[in-house]
């Protein structure tokens, strides 16, 4: 405030039922003197996403998670492409989620393509799509995940693995907004906000001409770095008692679990610890239940937490405030 800049944050509220998180801007109005004769506030409630079956897209409450949803709720509503930094398994693909849930037309479809899972010549295919005859095999029109997420959102994970020349066709589609089948010749229109997600070094693979510079530029107006688990180790017990409310039957050791050492989160993502909940299903059926609090330590103390579906801050809050990030 004393240098007269907005200042914002996020922040939790807590009333006498439950706790709220918001959303605040302060705007400095000057008088004539030049001085702050008042200050105006916006505050705008951050509400709770829920997936379809009932769990948190974005689980956590650490000031870590506070930074990286502070600039999500401010690009969400826009049209702007964002590409998405972060080690692979913290969650990228529920960050693209939870950005697509606050676009105005988050109502529309999500659609998400793995590079990584895919041969070069399929990439192309199901980018793009192709016409009925456009090769050998080629039997039946096929529409692309352009046209498939029309009027929504396309998610690219591992855009580091799109091969130089499909690169090119990706840089004329988020030019112009139009896309061409394979083996076809007429360009359709499509209205596609795209998200793209990486763990590499976008910007050194551009150097060692591995990436177009112009799809770079394309792709960066807006990067997020999502941060590993290691870095947010606070939300250990709020992901262990979600992974374990899903995945558990009746007497599961969620409150063990979340009393659990914080210090075993050493690892990029909540993964493993959605593979440890499940071993400890399975083991529960053949041997019977087991001791929660050692079953807590061996499933946490391990160090070994690591998924890609929950990276994320959900309805649960610890007070704290993250100054937004400029």
């Amino acid at each position: 405030m004393r240098t007269g800049s907005e200042v914002g944050v996020l922040q939790v509220h807590y009333h006498q039922t439950h706790a709220e998180q918001v959303q605040l801007l302060a705007v400095p109005i000057l008088g004539a003197q030049g001085r702050i004769d008042y200050v105006g506030e916006y505050i705008c409630p951050i509400t709770p996403m829920f997936s379809v079956d009932g769990g948190g897209l974005l689980i956590g409450r650490s000031r870590a998670m506070l930074h990286l949803v502070s600039p999500l709720q401010r690009v969400a509503p826009t049209e702007t492409t964002v590409l998405l930094l972060g080690e692979s398994g913290v969650g990228k693909e529920r960050v693209a989620a939870y950005i697509h849930h606050y676009f105005r037309r988050g109502d529309g479809p999500l659609v998400v393509l793995d590079c990584a899972t895919l041969a070069d010549h399929l990439i192309e295919n199901e980018l793009f799509g192709l016409e009925k005859g456009a090769f050998t095999g080629a039997d039946a029109r096929k529409k692309g995940l352009f046209e498939t997420a029309d009027g929504g959102t396309l998610f690219i994970d591992e855009i580091g693995d799109l091969p130089l020349p499909r690169q090119s066709k990706l840089l004329r589609v988020l030019e112009t907004g139009t896309v061409r089948r394979v083996g076809g010749t007429d360009y359709l229109k499509v209205r596609v906000r795209v998200i793209a997600a990486t763990n590499r070094d976008i910007a050194a693979m551009v150097e060692q001409g591995l990436f177009r510079r112009n799809l770079c530029y394309r792709l960066t107006p807006f990067p997020v770095s999502v941060p590993a688990l290691r870095e947010r180790k606070d939300d250990v017990p709020a992901l262990a008692e979600h992974f374990l409310a899903r995945t558990s039957e009746g007497g599961a050791p969620i409150a063990a679990l979340a009393r659990c050492h914080r210090g075993a989160a050493q690892s990029r993502g909540p993964r493993q610890c959605a593979r440890a909940a499940q071993r400890d299903r399975a083991c529960r059926r053949s041997r019977g239940k087991r001791n929660d609090s050692a079953l807590a330590h061996r499933i946490l103390g391990s160090g070994r937490l690591g998924c890609r579906s929950a990276a994320a801050v959900g309805h649960r809050h610890c007070g704290r405030s993250a100054p937004l990030p400029r």
